[in-house]
């Protein structure tokens, strides 16, 4: 670890792993509801620990989100999450596989 680097807070450190799940979906429901889409649908997956350990990399699905928005949508859900959670979260988008059979046969 970086020594410049601080580590998640002892509030977050402290909640178990379903506290932090369950945490994370209440976050993403209120953040959807702030920017208006609740007609989308982002779903959370899981949380995993970063490369020093600490559960602080946020898996979501973008999917029901639009290409093109998908990436300012990611960056804002992030500041979100820092702001009203944990400020060490980070978000990742789970990979989606090609949806053409053809395609992928390669």
């Amino acid at each position: 670890m970086n020594e410049f680097d601080l580590l998640p807070g002892r509030a977050w450190s402290a909640l178990t792993d379903e506290a932090r799940s369950e945490r994370v979906s209440q976050s993403i429901a209120a953040f959807l509801a702030l920017k208006t889409r609740r007609g989308k649908n982002l779903a959370f997956e899981r949380i995993e620990p970063d490369l020093d350990g600490y559960p602080v990399r946020v898996f979501v699905d973008f999917s029901d989100i639009e290409s093109k928005d998908r990436p300012d949508f990611a960056r804002k859900l992030e500041v979100y999450l820092k702001n009203n959670l944990e400020y060490k979260l980070q978000v990742y988008a789970i990979e989606i596989k090609d949806r053409n059979r053809i395609r992928r046969l390669g």
